[in-house]
């Protein structure tokens, strides 16, 4: 997600928006690329016209949605501390210093000012071949460069620094400026990159673009006791350009070292605050203690003897609620404990009722089983009695057949009884 936003009058294009981007964090990396300390607000202006400052705290890719509004970075006129301080800082530099292409003080004032609150930071520029250089745009900034370095060369001692691990920035030019990363220690964040296009003024769209050069900041990986570092290009081996960078370190040393002192005086000022204060109200508890001692023979003799008596009897009624209110107390207290212990009493019954009603629950089931058990045996018994009558009907049917033949038999030989009778009759007769 991209912003564009005004800055003295040139659009200024925010790159690599997150969804927790806030406006605080866009206004904090504007300030450092303007390279000036100061109290910073964005500004939002509707089509019609209509102004409004945004609060540090707003998402930016809500502002993303409303191409046709504009928004201005404004410096507020009312300076903090650190600003006075940092004032205090760059009125100590030599013109020639303030006139520096590369504002390095005010970069690393503005830097130190905003380090509590803001994120990590670098500045792009967009060049031709795409990478990140830091080059002159005229043959009179380089002029003024050499003249700036004539006059720190006396004031600063040369010291030799190399550091062939980092990233180098490489320039175009034959005679290219020191190139030098400004590492601040800051907690990790999505970086956000500011890109400077010829998009036109707030003004005139078509007017042309106001460049200047300034130093990529980002995040810092040493151990070292400062909290800036500078890292200069190990291509770039003249004694000139090792010079000019031994004399930003000692600007930064000098810069931290004042910022230590600050501290310590504003310590020193604020333990001199605290102790007045104590002793301001030292002196008060005096002027009251006197003003008692003073007060009391007058408050003595204005109080009458019967004045005293109600008093006493007022202190007497006192006492003795007090003490109604004590065996209340008391007896509330003895009827928690009993309230207390009744609890308890009925917490374990309920506890043995449910002891009980498991063993119950227990026996239940084990008379269902039971049960089932004298079910099945019932039903086995059932169908052995059924087997059983089928075989006594089956032996009856067999009796009563075995009993109709006996019938039969019996019959058979009464009739030839009867025949052998007549035989033996028609026998005797013949």
């Amino acid at each position: 997600m991209d912003l564009r936003v005004y800055v003295d009058g040139v659009a200024r294009i925010i790159c690599d928006l997150t969804p927790t981007t806030t406006v605080h964090d866009i206004i904090i990396a504007l300030a450092q690329y303007k390279g000036k300390a100061g109290r910073y607000s964005l500004i939002e202006r509707a089509p019609d016209g209509a102004q409004r400052t945004l609060s540090p705290h707003e998402l930016t890719h809500e502002l993303i949605h409303h191409p046709d509004w504009t928004y201005i970075l404004r410096q507020n006129l009312d300076f903090s501390q650190k600003q006075k301080r940092s004032k205090s800082l760059d009125g100590r530099k030599t013109p020639l210093q303030q006139q520096s292409t590369v504002e390095i003080p005010s970069a690393v004032t503005s830097s130190s000012s905003s380090s509590s609150t803001s994120g990590h930071f670098r500045t792009v520029y967009n060049n031709n071949n795409g990478s990140a250089t830091l080059s002159s745009s005229s043959s009179s900034i380089k002029s003024s460069e050499k003249k700036k370095h004539s006059h720190l060369r006396h004031i600063f001692p040369s010291e030799n620094i190399n550091n062939n691990n980092n990233n180098h920035l490489n320039s175009g030019d034959s005679s290219p400026p020191v190139s030098f990363f400004i590492e601040k220690k800051r907690s990790s964040r999505t970086p956000v990159q500011i890109i400077e296009q010829d998009l036109g003024t707030l003004d005139n769209q078509h007017a042309t673009r106001r460049s200047r050069p300034k130093s990529a900041l980002s995040s810092s990986s040493g151990n070292e006791s400062s909290a800036f570092r500078i890292v200069h290009n190990p291509n770039d081996n003249s004694p000139h350009l090792q010079q000019q960078q031994q004399q930003y370190i000692a600007l930064l040393k000098m810069l931290k070292s004042q910022e230590i002192q600050v501290e310590q005086q504003q310590k020193e000022l604020s333990e001199k605050q605290k102790e007045i204060a104590h002793r301001e109200q030292d002196i008060h508890l005096i002027d009251h203690d006197s003003q008692l001692t003073t007060d009391c023979p007058v408050y003595s003799e204005e109080y009458s003897k019967n004045e005293l008596d109600k008093e006493f009897d007022y202190e007497r009624k006192l006492h003795s609620n007090y003490e109604h209110l004590q065996d209340q107390i008391t007896r509330c207290s003895t009827t928690i404990e009993q309230k207390r212990q009744l609890q308890e009493q009925i917490q374990s019954n309920i506890e043995q009722i449910h002891s009980d009603v498991e063993q119950i629950q227990k026996t239940i089931l084990h008379e269902k089983k039971d049960i089932n058990q004298y079910q099945h045996d019932l039903e086995r018994s059932t169908a052995s009695l059924t087997q059983q009558e089928d075989l006594v009907h089956v032996l009856t049917q067999h009796n009563d057949e075995i009993e109709r033949i006996i019938q039969e038999r019996r019959q058979q030989i009464n009739n030839l009884e009867n025949e052998l009778i007549k035989l033996d009759d028609m026998l005797i007769n013949t």
